[in-house]
C-alpha cells in the first residue's frame, strides 16, 4: 500500500512517496548512499532506505538522476512460481524474489541500458507490481509505469499520481485520486501537504493511511536536477512526524562510449 505522486518545475524532477506497511514489518533502514552491488558490473552510487526484511527498497535514485519506485499490484498478486518455471537446480521450497530487488536492479542499470534491461529480467520470479521509472529530465515520454501482471508486462506514460492498496483496492485508489485532483497541487509544500492529509477521513482510505494493522510508515520526497539529486525521508507517520534526513548525491553524466 503507497501513494506516489510527482511534478517537474524549473528544470527540476520532485517526486513523493508515502510507504504504508503493516505495524509488524521491520522498520525501515533510512536512507544512505550504497555503491552497486559486488556481481554488477556498473559502477553507480544511488540513495535508498532499506527494506530489512527483503533487503531490497521501494524507492530509489542514482547518481545519474534516475528516480524507480514499486507499488504492489494488488489485483493481481499470484501464488508462488509454479515448478514449471523454475531452473532444475531450483531448491524445492523456492519462493518469489522481493520486488525489492528489482529496484535495486534498475537503479544499478545505466540509463542507456534499461530496455536491454527490462527485457532481460525474468519476470516471472517476481509477483506482481508497478514499476515506475523516471528520468532526471523527467519529461513525460521519459516517465514511464511498469505492470507486471503476474503474465504479461506493459507500459505507459507516468500519471501524475499512483497509488496502491490491499484494502478495497479500487475504491481506496479512486478516492486517493479524487483528493489529489480536487487538491490539484502545484508547489513542494502541496504535495507535502497532500502526502500528509486524511481527507476524505482520517483512516485506510487516506493518503496519510492509518488501520489498525498498519499505517502510512514513512515519507520519501527525492529532488532531482542537472547538479545534485537530494532525498529528504521522514521516519514515521507524516501527519505526525516533522524532522527529516537529507542525502545528497553529485550528478555524473553517463560515460560516451568511445568510438
Amino acid at each position: 500500500m503507497c501513494t506516489m505522486s510527482w511534478f517537474y518545475h524549473d528544470d527540476q524532477l520532485e517526486l513523493f512517496f508515502n510507504r504504508d506497511e503493516r505495524n509488524t514489518r521491520s522498520k525501515a533502514i533510512p536512507p544512505a548512499v550504497y555503491p552497486s552491488s559486488a556481481d554488477s558490473a556498473n559502477n553507480i552510487n544511488s540513495i535508498y532506505a532499506k527494506d530489512p526484511d527483503g533487503n531490497g527498497t521501494w524507492l530509489g535514485v542514482n547518481e545519474q538522476g534516475l528516480v524507480v519506485g514499486l507499488l504492489n499490484h494488488y489485483a493481481s498478486m499470484q501464488q508462488p512460481i509454479s515448478k514449471q518455471h523454475l531452473p532444475t537446480n531450483a531448491p524445492q521450497n523456492a519462493q518469489f524474489i522481493s520486488r525489492g530487488q528489482l529496484v535495486l536492479d534498475i537503479l544499478n542499470t545505466p540509463k542507456n541500458q534499461l530496455e536491454q534491461k527490462l527485457a532481460s529480467i525474468n519476470w516471472l520470479d517476481y509477483q506482481a507490481c508497478y514499476l515506475l521509472i523516471l528520468n532526471s529530465s523527467a519529461l513525460q515520454s521519459n516517465a514511464y509505469k511498469y505492470i507486471w501482471d503476474g503474465k504479461t508486462l506493459n507500459h505507459r506514460p507516468l500519471p501524475k499520481i499512483v497509488s496502491s492498496s490491499a484494502l478495497s483496492s479500487e475504491g481506496v485508489v479512486g478516492q486517493r485520486i479524487k483528493q489529489y485532483t480536487q487538491a490539484n497541487p502545484q508547489t513542494i509544500e502541496q504535495h507535502l501537504a497532500y502526502h500528509r492529509s486524511h481527507l476524505p477521513t482520517k483512516g485506510p482510505m487516506s493518503v496519510c493511511m492509518h488501520h489498525t494493522e498498519g499505517q502510512t510508515q514513512n515519507l520519501s520526497h527525492i529532488s532531482v536536477n542537472s547538479q545534485q539529486v537530494t532525498y529528504r525521508y521522514w521516519a514515521g507517520s507524516p501527519c505526525q512526524t516533522e524532522e527529516y534526513s537529507t542525502t545528497c548525491l553529485k550528478i555524473v553524466p553517463e560515460a560516451v562510449p568511445i568510438p
